[in-house]
């Protein structure tokens, strides 16, 4: 497949693009297999991929509305399945998807669709579809009413590939990508959402299961909390490759794992940075979460930065770092029953309180063969193979081994 688009970048990068006005593409091409364009490219797919194609233009297709497009299609009497191409341009519409309809646009901030905020929170600029691909174009929700949702999905299997989303304006709440009770696949995905928002988060995961790889999410501005990611009670996500974090006054949060949440998280980033309190990784005293091979920050809040509030997950070969000019805590275990630290590297600095690792009365966190870097304080901490960052060894109960 040959196909017009832009590098995956950061999505900040698109931000203007909710200003733009519809402008005529250039002068294309209609044919069988796709839309050539002056140059001779082709924007198409495979022959024999899909039943019906249909070109969605401002001039020269078929349709100059996706929804049009999407509600001409019949259903048909057996599964097959048909695709909606999407020329260059803006399309100032709401989209609904259909299932067994893929749509594809001609590139990540090449073809755009945007609308506006809802007052209902199960809406977006594009709601999602069974068995259904969105992929290479981006989807802008420019708020004005209390929720502005980009893409909504909802107990539907949609695909999003090389996706870019945004969401900004909501009174009450702009989220990039909502997921709520199904397990979707999310793979080259660029969301972000902006403030003042009361709540900013990129993507938000309601017992939701997506499989989410090259996702970078993040949520920044204005509003009482920003939020990377959030996987919301009893989401277990399949998290890899991703690259989460908050910025901005007040609360910051990378990532949340909520009630029951138990996400596998394989070589993620996750920072917060800005405002009073941040938390790279927050987990709920009841969420699980796997994290290997994960990077957490948290640094520059006034009042409290945690790299990791632990929760019941077990941290393997990670790094987790706060610094700050008041309280840095590493690692934070508060009323869960058990933590675990292996292999991993786990440091606080620059504050009045630095802890690499904190526990409370009503919490364990058992440490194996890792470094920290600062002070433990916690009677439920317990070390095995742990030093401390002049590579001196640490006892059983975490603390420095006093000389012979």
């Amino acid at each position: 497949m040959v196909k017009l688009g832009l590098p995956f970048t950061s999505l900040f990068a698109l931000v203007p693009l909710i200003a733009l006005a519809a402008t005529e593409p250039p002068s294309l091409t209609l044919r069988s297999d796709g839309i050539q364009f002056p140059d001779g490219t082709l924007q198409t797919t495979a022959p024999g991929s899909y039943a019906d194609v249909i070109i969605v233009a401002k001039s020269g297709g078929h349709f100059t509305s996706i929804q049009a497009a999407l509600d001409s299609i019949p259903p048909p009497p057996v599964i097959s399945r048909s695709l909606v191409l999407v020329a260059p341009g803006v399309y100032d519409e709401q989209v609904t998807m259909r299932p067994f309809v893929d749509i594809e646009g001609s590139g990540e901030g090449v073809t755009i669709i945007r609308w506006s905020g809802s007052t209902s929170f199960d809406s977006g600029t594009v709601v999602g579809g069974h068995y259904a691909e969105l992929r290479s174009l981006t989807v802008v929700n420019t708020g004005g009413d209390d929720n502005a949702i980009a893409i909504f999905l909802e107990e539907v299997s949609t695909t999003l590939s090389e996706v870019s989303a945004f969401a900004t304006g909501g009174i009450y709440n702009s989220t990039g990508i909502y997921i709520r009770n199904c397990s979707p696949t999310l793979r080259h995905v660029n969301v972000s959402a902006e403030g003042p928002s009361y709540h900013v988060t990129g993507v938000y995961n309601s017992n939701a299961s997506p499989t989410m790889t090259r996702v970078v999410a993040s949520a920044s501005g204005g509003g009482y909390s920003k939020k990377g990611i959030v996987n919301g009670s009893s989401s277990s996500p399949r998290m890899t490759l991703v690259e989460a974090s908050a910025s901005g006054p007040s609360d910051n949060y990378g990532i949340e794992n909520g009630l029951n949440a138990s996400p596998t998280m394989i070589n993620v980033t996750s920072t917060a940075s800005g405002g009073e309190y941040n938390y790279g990784i927050y987990n709920s005293s009841s969420s699980s979460p796997l994290m290997s091979s994960v990077v957490t920050r948290a640094s520059a809040g006034s009042a409290r930065n945690v790299g990791i509030a632990l929760g019941n997950g077990v941290m393997m070969s990670s790094s987790a770092s706060a610094s700050g000019p008041n309280e840095n805590f590493g690692v934070e275990g508060w009323a869960s029953p058990e933590g675990e630290i292996h292999n991993s590297r786990v440091s606080a600095s620059g504050g009045v309180t630095n802890r690499a690792v904190y526990v409370s009365s009503l919490a364990s966190v058992r440490v194996a063969y890792s470094q920290l870097a600062g002070a433990v304080l916690g009677s439920g901490v317990s070390c095995f193979g742990a030093y401390d960052e002049n590579f001196e060894a640490l006892g059983p109960d975490c603390q420095p081994i006093p000389p012979p």
